[in-house]
């Protein structure tokens, strides 16, 4: 044999085990510092999930929450975006409509994760049936109340059954005097979000069915809006400093400190509420409803970038993270999975925690093609009627129209 041949033959098993022994890298992107140590439990997952499929290797970076979906959306244009993006669930139908993640109806259906994962949480990532990320963690809002403040003025709650408007509205007046206020909102933005679940509530909708029109200025829209402007400018339930609430800081503090004895919130204000230790009792109870129970759905998701090359690499770990077995993951981070067996895994032995959980199957979200901006218009319309005594017929319908331009623009109309 000659020498030439020798040097051929060594350089075709080079590449041969080379090639044998490569594995499949999928990278993905990580908010919030949960892959920041090695005894996290996503780390743990991780390495699991390698261990069972060795042929591949995920790699997860931590990234700042702050322009990350702008980061993805550059990172996609110059062709070098993770293969897998953490992203708030709001964001999903955006970046779907602009063509940076991969519809996932296929692998969705294919693996059941249609029947396990809360319908309202997919619906969320939901444009013109395309279903653009796979929901992973999610939170809902429910009725945060001062139970002793309750029981000295004799109101009677349940727990399971949610109050009607009326209801809410009588409760609240008995809690208002001398200087406590029965009811607590945040400003701008903030009233917006919290407004979301009583207009559903009411039978109305941010958006129609399609996405492609306003529909919250319809008649039960405008109802929802002049009950809740009125709990501040008429009924007088609402303490006058809450037009500068402009944050979860500022309801907080105005709860413990006896301002106000409701407001409506989620999971992330039982801890801080609990460290600041209350002279009163705290309980969660159910969203009022009306003709519906409804009550605000956020969370995080997990997408597909439309130009990954390993897109079932990628999709065996999506698949993996939010299995049962790893419900585990969200909850060590005080956060719950988007399952509808979130309740049935034993790991929550806490009532208040748990009330938030139950109000899950009637979450709604507000995520559109201009989601983030329509809070930002709506929040304006609050401002306008709360500070500015304007109509809320007239504000509401001005904001429609603004936002209506604003989803034509986006549709390309």
């Amino acid at each position: 044999m000659t020498v030439k041949k020798i040097l051929l033959i060594t350089v075709f098993m080079l590449v041969f085990f080379a090639f044998v022994g490569a594995k499949t890298v999928v990278t993905m992107w990580v908010y919030d510092e949960m892959a920041a140590n090695e005894e996290m439990e996503l780390v743990r997952a991780q390495k699991e999930f390698m261990n069972r499929n060795p042929t591949i290797e995920l790699k997860i970076e931590n990234v700042p929450h702050r322009g990350l979906m702008e980061k993805f959306i550059t990172a996609s244009l110059a062709g070098v975006a993770p293969d897998i993006i953490h992203m708030a669930t709001t964001w999903a139908v955006e970046l779907g409509a602009i063509g940076t993640l991969l519809p996932l109806n296929d692998y969705i259906y294919a693996s059941g994760k249609d029947k396990e994962i809360l319908k309202s949480a997919i619906d969320s990532s939901t444009l013109n049936d395309n279903i653009y990320a796979l929901p992973w963690i999610s939170d809902a809002t429910a009725l945060i109340i001062n139970k002793t403040a309750f029981e000295k003025a004799g109101i009677a709650y349940s727990r399971d059954t949610a109050m009607n408007w009326s209801e809410f509205l009588e409760a609240a007046k008995k809690l208002t005097f001398d200087n406590q206020y029965g009811f607590g909102i945040r400003s701008g933005r903030g009233a917006a979000y919290g407004w979301f679940p009583w207009l559903v509530a009411n039978g109305g909708s941010l958006f129609s069915q399609d996405g492609t029109k306003v529909t919250f200025n319809e008649p039960e829209g405008k109802e929802a809006f002049r009950f809740y402007t009125d709990l501040f400018t008429t009924y007088k339930v609402i303490p006058p400093g809450a037009i500068a609430y402009d944050t979860w800081d500022d309801i907080r503090n105005s709860f413990l400190g006896g301002r106000i004895a409701m407001y409506i919130a989620g999971d992330w204000e039982i801890a801080p509420l609990r460290a600041a230790n209350p002279s009163f009792e705290v309980d969660v109870i159910p969203h009022p409803m009306q003709v519906r129970r409804a009550a605000s759905l956020g969370g995080s998701s997990l997408g597909i970038w439309s130009g990954s090359k390993v897109k079932d690499a990628a999709w065996a770990w999506l698949d993996f993270l939010t299995s049962a077995e790893n419900m585990k993951v969200a909850f060590s981070y005080g956060r719950f999975p988007s399952r509808v067996d979130a309740l049935d895994g034993g790991f929550i032995d806490d009532p208040l925690i748990e009330q938030f959980v139950r109000e899950f199957p009637y979450g709604i979200n507000h995520a559109s093609l201009v989601g983030d901006y329509s809070r930002t218009v709506l929040g304006d319309a609050f401002t306008s009627v709360l500070v500015y005594g304007e109509n809320p017929d007239t504000a509401l319908d001005r904001a429609a129209k603004t936002i209506q331009e604003a989803l034509n623009e986006a549709l390309g109309k």
